[in-house]
């Protein structure tokens, strides 16, 4: 079947379709196709609106309507609607239109059934992430209290609810930087410094939540190195703080102290980490 459409007084075009499942505009002055569309399996109608701006299909696998620019001479893909948001639009027409056949009042009713199915997932998936949103919070607020199991513990259920949601490095960090100071086991903490690290490896605040977390596990040349690599990003960063120039003699201090082999409880004293707490 074809349809014309002309945008213009000098120029006509042609579309066409056919079983091939393909849509075909054509410039009839130079006989060249323009535009093509495929995979739409066998159309078996199309129709280009009074105005020219709109060009619908219906076929084996739905309806489907495209935007028109005519002074492109293309489709604006960006417009594309799939049978489903088409069918959405035209639900009430075929349902209530006297003007629509019996046999045709049906056509649309799997894609009502498979675009609702879309809106309640959607819906689903909008509660979920909110859910999770607020769960994240409470192990910030956990964390920051030094309650480090019930922050894992309230972890592991988002991690349940919306196994695929990627958990962002400061709520990791939290739990890194809380659980050192809160004498949390270095073990564990240390895979929370990890994670967060891995998502944000230029944030030098993370690497010093590390830098203890390691110090206080024993590890004293990989904390020297977080606490090296924190003062070089907090030189070089745009980081503003009224005690930056106390934090930075204090790591400095660190890392003299570790360099001396000291060990690290002699440093990283219960009266120094209840400071950190407040820094």
């Amino acid at each position: 079947m074809t349809e014309f459409l002309e945008p213009d007084s000098i120029l006509s075009k042609l579309v066409s379709a056919g079983v091939d499942g393909t849509i075909r505009f054509w410039d009839t002055l130079s006989r060249k196709q323009f535009v093509e569309l495929t995979g739409l399996g066998p159309i078996s109608d199309i129709k280009i609106s009074p105005d020219g701006d709109w060009l619908a299909a219906a076929g084996e696998k739905g309806m489907y309507l495209w935007k028109i620019n005519p002074k492109r001479l293309s489709l604006d893909k960006d417009l594309d609607t799939s049978m489903n948001q088409t069918c959405g639009w035209l639900w009430d027409y075929l349902t209530n239109s006297p003007e629509v056949e019996e046999q045709d009042r049906d056509l649309c009713r799997s894609s009502i059934k498979v675009l609702k199915a879309e809106e309640l997932a959607k819906k689903q998936a909008s509660q979920a992430e909110e859910l999770v949103k607020e769960k994240l919070q409470e192990v910030y607020e956990l964390a920051k209290k030094g309650d480090i199991r019930t922050a894992i513990a309230t972890l592991q259920q988002i991690q349940k609810l919306a196994p695929s949601f990627q958990i962002a490095a400061e709520y990791w960090n939290a739990l890194c930087w809380n659980g050192s100071l809160s004498g949390y086991a270095e073990a564990d903490v240390i895979k929370f410094c990890e994670k967060a690290v891995a998502l944000k490896p230029d944030e030098g605040e993370y690497k010093d939540s590390r830098g203890i977390a390691r110090a206080l596990a024993g590890d004293t040349a990989l904390a020297i190195q977080d606490f090296e690599a924190f003062l070089k990003w907090i030189d070089t960063s745009n980081y503003s703080d009224a005690n930056k120039t106390v934090r930075k003699e204090r790591r400095q201090r660190w890392i003299e102290a570790l360099k001396a082999g000291k060990p690290a409880s002699t440093i990283f004293t219960k009266e120094l980490l209840e400071q950190l707490q407040n820094e």
